[in-house]
């Protein structure tokens, strides 16, 4: 459960790191003042799993049905850093978007509509979490697949 979280992490921090690489020189986006920041923060929003462990309901586990909950303040505050860095990349992702030609503007866009569909995803999962709906939480994740399935596609282009 841990891992998993960790892992769904890494969306916004790498979408924020494609940004500045995008936008800056590679040593630049390398350096401590862009790659330290970022690595900072995924310390932050992960290092708090490790304190406020995700329960199992052992009631839907023994209904075939692997759901967890975590405190309701870390999933606020994991979440909505997670929205803030996105919303980051899709203002960055728009702003780029008008100095470039058709070929990148049109991955561009791709990456544009994939997080979208995360900020959306995020949105669903979060309300999923605060009303203890599985279903909700279920069908964010979808979203969230198909998000990165259409980030994967610019990234094909």
């Amino acid at each position: 459960m841990i891992t998993a979280q960790i892992l769904f992490n890494l969306i916004p921090i790498s979408l924020v790191m494609t940004v500045f690489l995008l936008e800056k020189y590679k040593k630049i986006a390398m350096s401590f003042k862009y790659l330290g920041v970022m690595m900072i923060i995924f310390v932050s929003i992960s290092f708090g799993y490790f304190i406020w462990i995700p329960k199992l309901n052992i009631a839907d586990y023994s209904g075939g049905i692997v759901n967890t909950s975590t405190e309701f303040g870390w999933q606020l505050f994991v979440n909505v850093t997670r929205m803030v860095l996105l919303a980051y990349v899709v203002y960055k992702y728009a702003k780029i978007t008008r100095n470039v030609g058709e070929d990148t503007k049109k991955r561009i866009q791709w990456f544009f509509m994939g997080v979208i569909t995360v900020i959306i995803g995020l949105l669903i999962n979060l309300i999923g979490g605060m009303f203890g709906s599985i279903i909700l939480e279920v069908f964010a994740l979808v979203i969230i697949d198909v998000a990165i399935i259409l980030i994967f596609k610019g990234f094909l282009m």
